[in-house]
């Protein structure tokens, strides 16, 4: 098969996409039954995996897989197979981790339900296998990402820790504000976590925005196009929220959170991105500075 180029869309990629979505649940479902059964010591399949459960999961796969499609495949990684198992470890440490960690400071059922060894471990090899199977089947879309213009400014490191704060503060502030509206709508309640624990909730929830936010810039150097205009911008955040934020956000419904307020919830975290990438844009000085340049492959 003829390598394809980013401006033309391969119709032989879907098959591929649906072959990353069967291989890797076909392990990972009968291992998370088994694992609910040797880690949490339960008898029968957990309660959250049902058939709308397992639907979801196909849908947020599927969408992964586009993600990759749509701007994965510009991360600088020359091996075509590495480079397919990186874009999944990315959204394994930048929004996984983060969104599911957030929750250990705070207690509750839906939290118990949610944040167990079982659950964590098998995500963790679920996402594993699916870099790996991902890596495989792209092998041969090699639209020569590492040879695109990928901004390269000297003050990365300080834009990820301006981004860090920036996306806790907001986190932070959107529950204020909501919570102000009505306190029902306030995460702890959302999640159920109990007034004794709400302090230590919040102090390891924000802990892990930051860290969220501190990763975000990645996605931004290496897969925002240099010559992107402000609406080209956000545009791009949007997707990115939608791709690799959502799908660990609303997954939280099956758990038992309110479906109309994780949706919200949602939506609120589509314009959170939309401001740190903007501000990102704004930090990075990279271009005015003529430090834009060709990055060299890993």
């Amino acid at each position: 098969m003829n390598n394809k180029t980013s401006d033309s869309f391969d119709l032989g990629i879907i098959p591929r996409l649906i072959l990353f979505v069967i291989l890797p649940n076909a392990v990972v479902t009968p291992l998370r039954i088994f694992a609910e059964a040797v880690i949490e010591g339960k008898e029968s399949a957990p309660e959250f995996i049902t058939v709308g459960f397992l639907i979801y999961g196909i849908c947020a796969k599927l969408v992964f897989g586009f993600g990759y499609v749509l701007f994965g495949y510009r991360l600088p990684v020359k091996n075509t197979v590495l480079r397919g198992f990186a874009y999944i470890m990315l959204i394994l440490c930048s929004s996984y981790l983060p969104n599911i960690l957030a929750m250990a400071g705070g207690d509750g059922e839906i939290i118990s339900e949610s944040l167990t060894a079982g659950i964590v471990a098998v995500d963790v090899i679920s996402y594993l296998l699916e870099g790996l199977v991902l890596g495989l089947l792209m092998k041969r879309y090699d639209v020569k990402a590492p040879g695109a213009e990928h901004r390269k400014g000297a003050n990365h490191k300080l834009i990820c820790l301006v981004n860090g704060v920036l996306f806790a503060a907001l986190n932070v502030l959107a529950d204020l504000v909501i919570g102000a509206a009505d306190s029902s709508w306030r995460l702890c309640a959302i999640i159920k976590v109990t007034p004794q624990r709400e302090t230590v909730f919040f102090l390891v929830f924000t802990a892990f925005m930051f860290i969220a936010g501190a990763l975000l810039p990645i996605w931004y150097r290496y897969c925002l196009p240099a010559e992107a205009s402000n609406r080209e911008t956000v545009l791009f955040g949007i997707k990115l929220a939608a791709v690799i934020w959502l799908p660990n956000v609303l997954i939280m419904a099956f758990f038992g959170t309110p479906a109309l307020l994780t949706a919200a919830y949602g939506g609120v975290y589509i314009f959170m991105f939309a401001a740190s990438i903007l501000v990102y844009k704004k930090l990075d000085t990279s271009k005015n500075a003529g430090c834009l340049s060709e990055e060299h492959p890993v």
